[in-house]
């Protein structure tokens, strides 16, 4: 009613004129309107202040959605310009993240760059599933970003704190995680009475405040000390009679300096901690499987009771592990929590989860270790004499040896020109990885984490019926050779759209290349979907989509669709 009062000769002129500059043929007046009411309202609710607040013009997802909303009057979809712009005004006035741009016409920006004297830093504006997000990098390393900061900063809080429970109240010390997240993340707990932060570089801390302030908002709790010192000198001069803490965190991107992790750090850790108190820290992944196993002996020759969990994070490769170990022997990280504390901060709101959503993903992190990790640390994943999965185990010294590996040169296998982009295969370390537009990972050492996740939860529901299967996007044989395998399974019909993707795999990975030959494959190369409408294939126990990255953009960090030209 406001613009509609006073200025409605004014909007219907501006109105004409967009549509004459536009081009176009008819005359629909209501979405020139709303464009125009969506910059008028710059001047409403969002005028630039003293503060320093952004106008609606500079925020991405009104710029995002108008430049698209222009796009759809262009082709004459006024209605699909409209919502384009309802979305994206709905988004910029309530600070809402929801993308209002198709990731095809989405480009990364870059917010604000900067180097300390420990490292260099980037802000980025990008994309996290189907939302807008903020991403922080360090030494050219994604730390986080705003879409899925959660996930990683609760698997790292929250299990430790519902099993030290609410019988006391409790100390936590934070090591490294400048940026905030660990501790807005504990002082959601009510448990939680001091809380002392240590990171040596404060620069970090100021841009997470003032580009990703609710990641880093828990620093200004009162319980809540931020000290930007070095955390290992701290450590190692805290006074042996001060104050224990109950819980401390380790949040560092690596070892910060070679040889930092040692039994001299973690038993300085160990005299920090109180009787029942837990030491939880990130640990990475298995493409370091040395790391990976040096952090976790060093907690098992300083700890009564560790614990690897494992973690599924969108910002990190996945697994992602960490570990949890107490100076409480013999330790169940299940039967340890009361969950009324769980449930009473749900109740006043104090927690509100993205990813841990109590018993169910608290379960899930201690029992769902993968196999490749739970053989270099000699966890056991066998059935219990009753048949049934394990629980957490607890590692045990010593942990298995490592195997020696030979150092190989890198190079270049194959390099192809594909249907929707540079197919190669490469040897790194003695590894080899067939890859997709650069970017994408088809086959590598750790893609049977990937693949056996897609596959083998639905094959062991299915069980005797499973025995017909269709793989869209087959082509790297990989699906097929774990379908082979299951003993019901009669026929695997595989649809890859690109036959280098296959002359790859047949030149270059034989295990899966042998699925290719087998009396009960079917390999066509063609488009999945449209291989679909056209097919009289009668009907398959199941249905794997495996198809992979926008084919038709520059690789990059987005979310992943379908290859096929009309899957949708």
């Amino acid at each position: 009613d406001g613009f509609a009062s006073g200025s409605h000769r004014s909007l219907q002129q501006l109105a004409d004129k967009w549509a004459q500059d536009l081009r176009l043929d008819r005359d629909d007046k209501a979405v020139l309107l709303l464009l125009r009411v969506g910059s008028g309202l710059d001047a409403v609710f969002l005028r630039p202040s003293p503060d320093g607040d952004a106008s609606l013009d500079s925020l991405q997802e009104w710029q995002a959605a108008r430049s698209v909303a222009v796009s759809e009057l262009r082709a004459g979809r006024f209605t699909a310009a409209a919502m384009r712009v309802i979305r994206g005004l709905t988004a910029a006035l309530t600070g809402s993240a929801e993308l209002s741009v198709p990731h095809a016409a989405w480009k990364q920006t870059k917010l604000y760059e900067w180097k300390s004297p420990y490292q260099e830093g980037e802000v980025w504006q990008t994309v996290c599933g189907e939302r807008l997000c903020k991403e922080l990098i360090l030494s050219e390393v994604r730390q986080l970003s705003d879409g899925f900061e959660r996930y990683y900063h609760e698997a790292m809080s929250f299990p430790a704190l519902n099993i030290l429970g609410s019988g006391k109240k409790r100390q936590v010390l934070v090591l490294g995680g400048g940026d905030g997240g660990i501790a807005t993340h504990c002082v959601q707990f009510d448990t939680v009475e001091k809380l002392v932060n240590i990171d040596i570089d404060e620069t970090v801390t100021e841009v997470t405040q003032s580009y990703l302030p609710r990641v880093a908002e828990g620093l200004e709790d009162s319980r809540v000390e931020m000290l930007h010192e070095d955390a290992f000198a701290w450590v190692k001069n805290y006074n042996s009679t001060a104050p224990k803490f109950d819980l401390v965190i380790i949040d560092f991107t690596d070892e910060p300096i070679e040889g930092a992790w040692s039994s001299d750090f973690f038993g300085q850790l160990a005299g920090l901690l109180s009787e029942d108190g837990i030491l939880v820290q990130n640990v990475g992944t298995m493409q370091s499987p040395k790391v990976l196993r040096k952090v976790y002996d060093l907690h098992a020759t300083t700890f009564a009771s560790v614990f690897p969990m494992s973690s599924q994070i969108p910002d990190y490769l996945a697994p992602y592990m960490l570990v949890l170990s107490s100076k409480t022997l013999n330790l169940d990280p299940l039967k340890a929590v009361d969950w009324t504390l769980w449930q009473r901060l749900l109740v006043e709101d104090r927690v509100r989860p993205q990813y841990y959503d109590g018993p169910g993903q608290h379960e899930a992190l201690f029992a769902g270790v993968p196999a490749d990790v739970a053989e270099v640390l000699g966890v056991e994943t066998d059935l219990d004499d009753q048949g049934m999965p394990r629980g957490p185990s607890a590692l045990k010294l010593p942990l298995p040896a490592l195997p020696k590996q030979k150092r190989h040169k890198d190079k270049s296998l194959f390099l192809r020109k594909g249907a929707h982009g540079i197919v190669k295969v490469t040897l790194d370390d003695g590894d080899k990885h067939l890859f997709q537009n650069s970017m994408d990972t088809v086959l590598s050492p750790f893609s049977w984490h990937r693949d056996e996740n897609m596959l083998l939860p639905a094959l062991n529901v299915l069980g005797d019926r499973a025995k017909k299967v269709l793989v869209l996007g087959g082509g790297s044989g990989a699906l097929a050779t774990i379908a082979l395998r299951w003993p019901s399974v009669q026929k695997v019909v595989l649809v890859e759209i690109d036959k280098h993707i296959v002359e790859a795999v047949r030149e270059h990975f034989p295990q899966q290349a042998a699925a290719f030959e087998d009396e009960r494959t079917q390999l066509i190369i063609e488009d999945a979907f449209e291989w679909i409408l056209q097919s009289h294939c009668g009907h398959f126990d199941l249905v794997v989509v495996n198809t992979c990255q926008q084919p038709w953009l520059k690789a990059s960090r987005t979310t992943r669709m379908p290859t096929t030209r009309r899957f949708y």
